[in-house]
């Protein structure tokens, strides 16, 4: 597994058991969501709220929430590995 970023280390990871994200870390003042794939890409996402981030652990599947919620409605950029 590649190593999120150390600027982005202030913020507590969670792990996740999903198909498709295996990390996330949310810089609320920020409003910045830190995703790492299982492939291992890391992408970071802009203008997250905290309401969205809320849903997004609470959701039965992240994968889903990610795609219908988060994936082509905020602002991107893909993390060096």
């Amino acid at each position: 597994m590649h190593l999120i970023p150390s600027f982005v280390r202030s913020a507590r990871p969670v792990q996740f058991n999903s198909q498709v994200i295996s990390k996330a870390v949310y810089h609320r003042r920020m409003r910045e969501l830190d995703l790492e794939f299982v492939s291992g890409a890391q992408y970071q996402y802009g203008c997250v709220e905290p309401r969205t981030y809320r849903e997004f652990l609470k959701a039965p599947s992240t994968g889903r929430y990610f795609v219908a919620n988060i994936r082509g409605h905020h602002p991107f950029r893909r993390l060096e590995n």
